[in-house]
């Protein structure tokens, strides 16, 4: 009999493309296995030609959480009504960070009918699993930690020791990318001023202000990324720019990062996009928690900037902070200092 395995990892983009080197190792551990993945409707698109996997699954969140929307509930439950009773082993890749996610993540185990469960009691929340690492059994680092709880499933297996994440993008999709990207008049640079959360939007005014100051010492020419509710550029800036903001898809814009020769970013997705193909990052941490999730590149190509404040990281939606202290992570990280990250990452 086959056994079957189901994996969730019902979180953020970034968080799946972390995962990639769990899924990897799962496989290696086992071959003949028929592996379900559960991944958020917003990571589908990268996840879906995962050739680790036989089959991806995707279910509707809210908005910087993995559990679904009052709305969407009907939705969720049909989504999940084929994983029910059909797996020998059901592994969580994803933290428990609340006891309702708490909830949520037991109802799926027992849903799926699993005799083995696997994952991380690292907040103290989720004691239910069968196999677990608790907080003192691994570094913070996503990825780390990720196969780290995968391990479990064999401990005989030696450790994934290859953490560098991969996506599978359509080389249609990379080449006319690269091919658009080599006709723009500059050097290429992306830019992300956004995320789901808004305590980690870079405000636009400063954003035009660190650009301009960019243009002025190279010869770049930024490409925004993102969606339409992500911050842009101040409507008159006079920094020549392209706006692609909620004008590409998530691979199409995973593979404009790829081809170009640098990326600014908030503390985002896009940081782990630029991951895969090592292309030099400053990244704007703000209120983020960067020992957890932060790029896997090389040392020389990355700048993690931030503002240290007793209340960071946080996970907020909005500043709870009133008048000059509001966003402080964010606008207490200089002009000057990302202005200069940028040219210690950069080859220009």
């Amino acid at each position: 009999m086959t056994e079957r395995i189901l994996i969730l990892n019902v979180s953020g983009i970034g968080d799946f493309v972390d995962s990639t080197p769990a899924l990897r190792y799962t496989r290696r551990m086992r071959p003949t296995a028929r592996i379900s993945l559960v991944v958020s409707e917003k990571a589908y698109p990268l996840a879906k030609k995962c050739p680790y996997v036989d089959e991806v699954i995707s279910l509707p969140t809210s908005s910087g959480k993995s559990i679904p929307r009052l709305q969407d509930m009907s939705r969720w439950l049909r989504q999940i009504r084929p994983l029910r009773a059909q797996f020998n082993t059901a592994i969580n890749l994803y933290g428990v960070a609340s006891r309702g996610g708490a909830r949520w993540v037991r109802y799926l185990l027992a849903w799926s009918g699993a005799t083995l469960t696997i994952g991380s009691n690292i907040g103290g929340l989720a004691p239910f699993y069968d196999r677990r690492i608790e907080g003192d059994m691994v570094s913070p680092d996503q990825i780390e930690r990720s196969v780290r709880i995968v391990s479990l499933l064999d401990p005989s297996v030696p450790l994934e020791k290859q953490n560098q994440p991969e996506l599978w993008i359509e080389t249609s999709t990379l080449e006319e990318s690269r091919s658009w990207v080599r006709s723009l008049p500059n050097t290429p640079i992306a830019v992300f001023l956004g995320g789901e959360r808004r305590t980690r939007h870079e405000e636009p005014v400063r954003a035009e202000t660190w650009l301009a100051e960019i243009q002025r010492q190279w010869m770049v020419h930024p490409i925004l990324i993102g969606s339409f509710t992500d911050p842009g550029l101040p409507p008159n800036t006079h920094v020549k720019h392209t706006d692609l903001r909620g004008k590409s898809s998530l691979e199409e814009t995973a593979a404009i990062i790829a081809a170009c020769s640098a990326l600014i970013t908030t503390h985002s997705s896009p940081q782990h996009l630029a991951s895969v193909w090592n292309v030099p990052t400053v990244v704007l941490v703000g209120p983020g928690d960067s020992a957890r999730y932060h790029p896997h590149l090389e040392a020389e190509r990355l700048r993690m900037l931030r503002n240290p404040v007793v209340c960071s990281p946080c996970y907020y939606q909005d500043c709870p902070l009133p008048g000059l202290e509001k966003q402080k992570c964010m606008t207490g990280i200089s002009i000057a200092a990302i202005v200069r990250a940028f040219s210690e990452v950069s080859d220009l």
